[in-house]
C-alpha cells in the first residue's frame, strides 16, 4: 500500500487500489501529514467493509498499553471483519524490550491485520525504522518537520485549497499568528474562510482582524483557571471577550498536550523536558507540573479529544461561543 509518495498539499489524492499487509511506522513531528495518512488508511479500511463495521479499526495507546496486548490484538481472529486496521500511537513511549517484541511481530505479522505504528520523535536511524525500510520503504512514512521557507509554501498551498488568494506577506503573517503546527495552521485557515466572504488578502492589514491576537495577554486568565478547575473565573472571561474563543481554545489544547506529555513522564519514570520538547524557555513552564496533579491521564485525554471535537464544532458556525461554555465546563472538578 504505497501512500509515502501522495500528494499532501490540498488533502486529496488518488491511489491505485493495493490490499495492505504487515506493519507501517509514520513518524515525525508534522501533525498535518500524520493525520493525512492516517486518513488514507482509515478510509481505505471502512471503504472494504461491506457494512459499517466499528471493530474493522481497533486504536491503542503506547503510553497505556502493553505492547504484548497490541501483538495479541493483531493476531486475534475478528468475526465482523476479514482484514483490521490496529493504530498504535506515541511508540515512543516503548522500551527497548517492547520494540524487540514489535520487530519479531514484524517478522510473523498476521495476514489479517495491519499494525499501523504512530511517532512523532522516532528518529531515522531507530531500529524499527531500520527494519521496516529493510523490508520495504513503503512501509515507513516520514513526516518531517518543515523549515520556515517550506511553512510559508506550505501555508499557501493550504489557504488555495480553502478558497483563498493570499500574498506571501500574507502568508508569512499567518504563520506569525499561528506558529508552527500545521494542524493548528490549517485550521486557522478554515476558521478565516468560513468566517468572511472576502477571498483575496493582498495586504497584512487585510487579514490582521481574522488572526490569532498573539498581542493578547488577558488568554491566560480563562487557561490559567481551566487548569486549576475554575470554571467559574474561565465562563466569567468567556462573558467578557467572546471573541477569544478561537484563540483560547487553541491555548487550552497546547496546555493540555503539555499536561499530557507530564503524564507520560511520570508513568514511564522519566524526567519532563518540556522545552526540548515544546521549545520557549523554563520559566514558561513553572506552573504546568502543579497543574498536572489537577487532572488524571484520563481525563486529560477525555479533555483533549474533547477540544479536538469543539474546534471542528466551532469552525462549522455552530455558536461557538455557547459550544465553548459547554465545554468549559467539563474542567469542573468532582
Amino acid at each position: 500500500m504505497d501512500v509515502s509518495q501522495a500528494p499532501l498539499s490540498s488533502g486529496t489524492t488518488q491511489h491505485t487500489a493495493q490490499t495492505p499487509t504487515g506493519v507501517y511506522l509514520i513518524m515525525g513531528p508534522d501533525r498535518f501529514k500524520q493525520a493525512f495518512y492516517l486518513n488514507y488508511f482509515r478510509t481505505y479500511f471502512k471503504n472494504q467493509q461491506q457494512t459499517p463495521c466499528c471493530h474493522a479499526i481497533e486504536r491503542f495507546d503506547a503510553s497505556e498499553t502493553a505492547v504484548k496486548d497490541v501483538v495479541a490484538c493483531c493476531a486475534s481472529f475478528s468475526l465482523f471483519s476479514s482484514l483490521r486496521l490496529i493504530e498504535c500511537h506515541n511508540v515512543d513511549a516503548y522500551k527497548k524490550s517492547d520494540i524487540d517484541a514489535l520487530l519479531n511481530y514484524c517478522k510473523q505479522a498476521s495476514p489479517s491485520s495491519v499494525l499501523l505504528l504512530v511517532s512523532s520523535s522516532m528518529m531515522s536511524s531507530s531500529r524499527l525504522c531500520k527494519t521496516l525500510l529493510a523490508l520495504d520503504t513503503k512501509r515507513v512514512m516520514s513526516c518531517p518537520a518543515l523549515s520556515k521557507k517550506e511553512l510559508v509554501s506550505w501555508i499557501a498551498t493550504r489557504t488555495r485549497a480553502h478558497g483563498l488568494e493570499c500574498s506571501a506577506s500574507v502568508c508569512n503573517a499567518i504563520m506569525d499568528a499561528c506558529g508552527t503546527d500545521t494542524v493548528h495552521i490549517d485550521s486557522e485557515i478554515s476558521r478565516i474562510a468560513l468566517s468572511t466572504s472576502t477571498k483575496q488578502f493582498h495586504d497584512v492589514a487585510d487579514i490582521a482582524p481574522f488572526l490569532p491576537q498573539i498581542d493578547d495577554s488577558g488568554w491566560w486568565i480563562c487557561t490559567d483557571a481551566l487548569m486549576q478547575r475554575n470554571t467559574a473565573r474561565a465562563l466569567a472571561y468567556v462573558r467578557a471577550h467572546p471573541e477569544s474563543v478561537f484563540n483560547v481554545l487553541q491555548r487550552i489544547q497546547e496546555h493540555l498536550e503539555k499536561l499530557l506529555y507530564i503524564h507520560h513522564c511520570t508513568n514511564t519514570h522519566t524526567t519532563p523536558k518540556l522545552t526540548e520538547q515544546f521549545g520557549g524557555s523554563s520559566w514558561q513552564y513553572r506552573s504546568y507540573p502543579r497543574f498536572a496533579q489537577n487532572f488524571t491521564t484520563g481525563e486529560l485525554a477525555h479533555l483533549y479529544v474533547r477540544s479536538c471535537e469543539l474546534d471542528e464544532v466551532m469552525k462549522s458556525g455552530k455558536n461557538p461561543v455557547y459550544s465553548f461554555m459547554l465545554f468549559v465546563l467539563l474542567f469542573k472538578a468532582g
